[in-house]
């Protein structure tokens, strides 16, 4: 077991974004999405800039391969999950939600297991809400993630764990949305184009499809607004937005 003072504390990309979250919802013209296996489809989808305006859209970006679970936990306990992250692979999310104790405070950890020794990648400690870690290009090899109760009043809550690895040997999403000014609360439209490719899922993982938008600045690098799972007919999961659920 790893004691919370040894796990180093990062500040996360996600601290930057919170005032940029977008809403994303998949208009119900076409094939359901799968939850596993392969396939293709196409969608138009209606995003809304529920917070600060930014420029920027929606990118093409590749589909993930996903571990769900639903997991109790004791106070001052610790869940340990392990993955596999391949070559190429693009981005890493890790999301705890849903906790049934709401004065529970689960934090998440992420550490490199790549090399010759485990190290601190990520890390989301806030003491209130859901926990999201975000790691662009991560180093293929074994990564690790603990989760840690650090303060759980009732004894004992459920949560949802997600962690995703995005890798274009899984597929990607495709659209066409020039970057413009979106200010507050405006609304545009764009097509997303599935495929999801034939590739071997660990045991326990299955197909992620999702939407990233993207933000620019002059003389920096472009930065991530959202990112959102595409899913037929309901609002979909978001990373930045903390008051979304998963499925």
């Amino acid at each position: 077991m790893l004691e919370p003072q040894e796990l180093l504390h990062w500040q996360l990309l996600w601290d930057s974004l919170r005032v940029n979250a977008a809403d994303v919802e998949v208009m119900g013209n076409g094939i359901a999405l799968p939850r596993a296996g392969s396939g293709s489809a196409t969608h138009d989808v209606s995003i809304t800039n529920r917070m600060a305006a930014f420029d920027g859209g929606a990118v093409t970006t590749q589909v993930g391969s996903a571990r769900r679970e639903v997991r109790s936990i004791n106070d001052k306990a610790q869940d340990e999950f392990e993955l596999e992250v391949l070559p190429g692979t693009t981005a890493l999310v890790v999301r705890v939600t849903e906790l049934t104790d709401p004065d529970a405070d689960l934090d998440v950890f992420v550490f490199d297991c790549s090399g010759e020794e485990c190290r601190a990648a990520r890390t989301d400690g806030d003491p209130f809400g859901d926990e999201s870690v975000f790691v662009e290009r991560p180093a293929a090899g074994m990564w690790k993630v603990v989760v840690d109760a650090a303060s759980v009043p009732s004894g004992n809550t459920f949560y949802r764990y997600l962690d995703v690895a995005f890798n274009p040997s899984y597929g990607t999403v495709g659209v066409a949305d020039l970057p413009q000014d979106r200010t507050a609360g405006a609304r545009w439209t764009t097509k997303a184009h599935t495929w999801i490719a034939p590739a071997a899922h660990e045991a326990g993982r299955v197909p992620y499809v999702a939407l990233m938008v993207m933000g620019e600045q002059p003389g920096a690098d472009p930065y991530v607004v959202t990112l959102q799972e595409l899913t037929v007919d309901r609002r979909a999961e978001t990373v930045t937005d903390r008051q979304g659920g998963l499925d």
